[in-house]
């Protein structure tokens, strides 16, 4: 039995063993401990972590666990029948969770604690041919020869067909419009090159450890990647911007230096984050046995506590300026949460996981209503006796966007409409409109209408409404990292549309998300992801970066700059080839090429660098005072300011342009340090820094 264990690069680790051949230690290269103990039988009994936490286990007479408590005092208990399979799991809180399976061991179904269940089918050979969801969608598989699948139809029809060489390996995916995802292997049977439903192509090159070295991307960028003897990656190089990354002894990832930043972290010995500082700001952690986050201290010295339910829940946050408690039904769902002694939020949730009930602080009852789909088509406030609608909002939906809403109040002289209009995830438009009924005096309806555009920032959320009639703006919005809004009380509009996808609701403070509700003051969803694990490790938070991510049906994050990236990139190029395709022998081209995109109409803008014209005087009006010539350059040879010209020329606000800039070998250009004075105070936004 080894005692020693070294690594390349000379890190060892130990182990010690008992008279029967147990293992009973095990000592990292770090010198962190873990102890395993046994009970009588032989049976694994306990498991004791370099922190003196311990995991202890109760098997049955064939050694499978049938009890585990864990490091902060749960129980786990799991019932197995003669195979020695888990047919149910009964939870920290109690909760039942139960399984079946076929007689060779597939598993048929999962049956949730809240009654929601999961099913699959297989064919004679073992091999899935159904799957149903807990939302009761289904998704189907086919087979070719040596189990090699062959197609899979989505619970919305679509369908996929997979195609293999002789070797068994993937070769090519054919979507529903005949577009084929081609994927290319060495003779080792590596991946090597793969061509997505557009013809672009990607392509890796391995070392003889199988590592991949380099990657390079449709547009000839290649970055490169550098490994340590034990396979962990120490250097980046992205098309000349080079990252290295360094660890301790036990393989934790403790600093980080790229161009723009140099991170550095700490961590315990079972490899929780501790703390973590970013050029020169730290933000630190205290942890639980389970590793889980009970203290944060911000660089700013602001503090927040959590506590946790058996079931690793969050129960209670508590900050300088408060303390907010939460409680959940069975099924993981947050159903009450209190500040203080008030009660805040009390909710129902149906068997589907829909919100459909809420009690507010004031006593006001709320009742929500669902089409088949699962869109939200109403919301009522009731009376007193909890029956009769006292006021009433009515949803139309475009697909998965809403399109109109309409509200019948006592307060309002008559219906209350709020349209709207999108391009993709990006509102474009809020058209409010309020009829007030025909009366003795006045023989028709009075109709009322306003229109605004909308500004939204990159991912689509909305900042700003421009009043049209008056070209001002009718309301401008203050919005915390993850979503947290407030405005002036001067505006003279508001709208409930906040992160792409999500609906704010005033009674509760959450965001109806389609599939679920996003509370923005803790930054996590109400429920659980009906997904379950399958898009994101944690089913309750959001994503992880708003900046350039959304989730716009609650089930799954979506990046939403990579592809507006791409998409100026190329137009750059293209500027680029034209440009040069119209200069004589004699011509020098230019070195910087610009492409800003209006977020609001879609319109796109071009500007080379070269001396300055004179033309650029519309940029320098536009200008912030505070940002003329502060490094006693003008801001008329680069590119960006032609392009800024050409935009404003066109009636564009810069605040609206996305922009990037290339060089003449094609690839992303930095702004100069005179760009990188002015350009920010006109709040566009720059995406290749």
């Amino acid at each position: 039995m080894p005692t020693l264990i070294a690594r390349p690069g000379g890190l060892t680790w130990q182990q010690t063993y008992d008279e029967a051949g147990r293992r009973t230690s095990l000592t990292d290269p770090t010198g962190a401990t873990t102890r395993y103990g046994y009970d009588e039988s032989g049976h694994l009994a306990f498991v004791t972590d370099a922190l003196g936490h311990s995991t202890r286990i109760r098997c049955n007479a064939a050694g499978l666990p049938v009890e585990v408590t864990d490091r902060a005092g749960a129980t786990s208990r799991y019932e197995r029948d003669a195979f020695g399979r888990v047919v149910a799991i009964t939870d920290q809180l109690g909760d039942i969770t139960r399984l079946t399976w076929t007689i060779e061991g597939k598993l048929t179904s999962y049956a949730a604690p809240d009654g929601t269940v999961e099913t699959w089918t297989y064919d004679a050979e073992g091999n899935p041919l159904t799957h149903t969801d807990r939302l009761g969608q289904t998704t189907t598989f086919e087979y070719a020869p040596f189990a090699t699948l062959a197609a899979r139809t989505d619970p919305d029809g679509t369908r996929l067909t997979f195609s293999h060489d002789a070797h068994m390996q993937l070769v090519a995916v054919t979507n529903a419009l005949g577009q084929t995802w081609n994927y290319t292997y060495d003779p080792a049977g590596q991946l090597i090159s793969e061509s997505d439903f557009n013809g672009r192509t990607v392509g890796y090159q391995l070392d003889a450890a199988g590592q991949v070295v380099s990657r390079t991307n449709p547009l000839g960028q290649r970055i490169q990647y550098s490994y340590d003897v034990l396979g962990q990656l120490v250097a980046k190089n992205a098309d000349g911007a080079i990252t290295s990354y360094a660890y301790d002894s036990a393989g934790h990832q403790i600093r980080a230096t790229s161009p723009d930043a140099d991170v550095l972290r700490t961590v315990d010995a079972l490899g929780n984050l501790i703390s973590e500082t970013v050029n020169g700001l730290t933000l630190t952690h205290t942890v639980d046995a389970l590793g889980r986050s009970t203290s944060r201290t911000t660089p700013s010295g602001h503090t927040s506590a959590w506590t946790y339910d058996r079931a690793g829940r969050r129960t209670s946050l508590a900050t300088p300026g408060g303390r907010l408690d939460f409680a959940y039904d069975a099924a993981g769902r947050e159903n009450e949460r209190t500040l203080g002694e008030r009660l805040t939020l009390a909710s129902a949730w149906d068997a589907e996981g829909r919100l459909t009930h809420v009690i507010t602080p004031d006593g006001t009852r709320w009742r929500y209503l669902y089409d088949p789909f699962g869109r939200r088509i109403a919301k009522h406030r009731l009376a007193g006796d909890g029956v009769t609608v006292e006021e009433r909002t009515d949803f139309t939906w475009d697909g998965s966007r809403l399109a109109e809403q309409t509200t019948h109040a006592p307060y309002l002289p008559g219906p209350y409409t709020m349209s709207w209009d999108h391009r993709g995830l990006h509102p474009l438009a809020q058209t409010e409109t309020i009829t007030t009924p025909a009366t003795a005096d006045t023989p028709q309806d009075q109709i009322d209408r306003r229109f605004f555009a909308i500004v939204t920032d990159l991912v689509g959320t909305p900042t700003e409404l421009v009043d049209t009639a008056t070209e001002t703006i009718a309301w401008r919005a203050t919005t915390t990292l993850w979503g947290d809004t407030t405005w002036a009380t001067g505006n003279t509009t508001q709208t409930p549309l906040r992160f792409p996808g999500q609906y704010f609701d005033p009674e509760t403070g959450l965001h109806y998300n389609l599939n679920r509700y996003y509370d923005p003051q803790t930054a996590r969803y109400t429920s659980p992801d009906p997904l379950g694990l399958s898009p994101a490790p944690n089913p309750d938070a959001y994503v992880h970066n708003p900046h350039t991510w959304c989730d716009p049906l609650g089930l799954m994050a979506q990046n939403q700059v990579n592809p507006l990236k791409k998409e100026l990139m190329d137009l750059a190029r293209q500027r680029k080839q034209q440009v040069h395709d119209g200069l004589g022998e004699d011509q020098k081209p230019p070195g910087a090429y610009a492409a800003g995109k209006d977020r609001t109409t879609g319109k796109v803008y071009y500007g080379e660098s070269g001396p300055g014209t004179g033309h650029e005087q519309a940029v320098i009006d536009a200008m912030p005072e505070e940002s003329h010539h502060k490094d006693g350059r003008p801001a008329n040879v680069c590119g960006e300011p032609r392009m800024f010209t050409n935009a404003i020329k066109d009636g564009a606000d810069p605040k609206n342009i996305d922009l990037v800039t290339i060089n003449l070998k094609g690839k992303k250009f930095p702004m100069c340090d005179n760009c990188k004075t002015w350009v920010p105070g006109f709040g566009g936004e720059v995406l290749t820094g």
